[in-house]
């Protein structure tokens, strides 16, 4: 992990300074810092040309960017009516294990309201 100044500008230098490629800049500088904190946020819409405006509405925006450090891996959970039937029928055990895993900074977990991931209960297997 580097300076938040040196990483951003290598990152923004990788995408020509390209306003249009924000969420790649963005995804690379979490990837990188681990985190898109109000420093980098800053430090992007300065190298990009943009306000930080923008690039904390990005941010803020999509679930997968974070503004505190994440785990190694994400966790989502739906919190649909339906996924919720079947996060208690099918995934009570793994779900004890990923709050372990949560606990010891392995895994980022977020809760995300998305109805399709429902139609597709054999991906939690």
């Amino acid at each position: 992990m580097g300076n938040i100044s040196e990483v951003v500008k290598k990152v923004a230098n990788n995408y020509q300074k390209d306003p249009t490629e924000m969420l790649d800049v963005i995804r690379d500088v979490q990837a990188e810092l681990g985190q898109v904190s109000n420093d980098a946020i800053k430090a992007i819409a300065q190298e990009m040309n943009v306000s930080s405006v923008d690039v904390e509405g990005v941010v803020t925006f999509y679930h997968f960017f974070s503004k505190k450090p994440v785990g190694k891996y994400a966790v989502y959970l739906n919190n649909s009516g339906s996924a919720t039937f079947i996060y208690a029928i099918f995934i009570r055990s793994p779900l004890i294990i990923c709050i372990l895993l949560v606990s010891c900074n392995l895994v980022n977990h977020e809760h995300v309201y998305c109805y399709t991931i429902t139609h597709i209960p054999q991906a939690l297997f």
